[in-house]
């Protein structure tokens, strides 16, 4: 057993020198407005005999099941997110909103220059095309656009494990994060890059704090 660890460890070595991975899907899937353009993420896959077909249907924002997005944005503005029909209200106002802004689906090859090869056409997508955070972020009406930004704010501690050599970017996903302090505590380790590393400890901290306690966010 213990030349087993010996040897688990040293390969767990040669690997950390490598962290962070590189991203392995270079097909996705994305729902796209009139002229092309990705609005939203659908899908990805690193085998190009899956990157065909509709792997599904429509955008989702969360799980069907899952009610813990919530937009400050939304709330500011009267709107509940449990509504007395639908437990996740904003979670589908933001997928109206990507419906009826992108009804057409197209898989495209994503590039080492972040440029996008559309695999049914063959047509070139420059790298800006592509949101990213996986879904758009510049909206025509004021409050879609706030909604969209709590959204990409909602899954930050994710996030953070994108190779964003951005500093601004990485920063405000960073502030953003600190909601959700117990899903930083699990990923910080595989965070290529930290930009205010006070942040992350904070969050570490409440994340103790609270599992020691048994407490939960609400």
């Amino acid at each position: 057993m213990q030349n087993a660890c010996d040897e688990l460890l040293d390969e767990l070595r040669r690997q950390q020198e490598q962290l962070p991975f590189p991203l392995s899907d270079r097909f996705e899937y994305w729902a796209c407005d009139y002229h092309g353009h990705p609005v939203a993420l659908i899908a990805s896959t690193g085998n190009v005999e899956y990157a065909s077909g509709s792997p599904a249907p429509a955008w989702h924002a969360t799980t069907l099941v899952d009610h813990d997005f919530e937009s400050m944005a939304l709330n500011e503005a009267g709107i509940a997110n449990n509504d007395g029909h639908c437990p996740r209200a904003h979670a589908e106002r933001l997928e109206s909103e990507v419906r009826h802004r992108a009804q057409a689906r197209h898989w495209f090859e994503r590039r080492a220059d972040g440029s996008g090869h559309r695999l049914d056409n063959g047509t070139v997508a420059d790298p800006a095309q592509f949101p990213l955070f996986g879904i758009a972020s510049d909206w025509p009406d004021p409050l879609v656009e706030r909604l969209a930004g709590d959204y990409i704010g909602w899954p930050s501690p994710l996030l953070l494990l994108l190779p964003i050599t951005d500093t601004g970017q990485r920063s405000q996903l960073e502030q953003q994060a600190r909601s959700r302090a117990e899903l930083v505590a699990d990923l910080y380790r595989l965070y290529p890059n930290v930009v205010q590393p006070e942040l992350i400890e904070q969050a570490r901290v409440e994340a103790r704090l609270r599992r020691a306690a048994g407490c939960h966010p609400g």
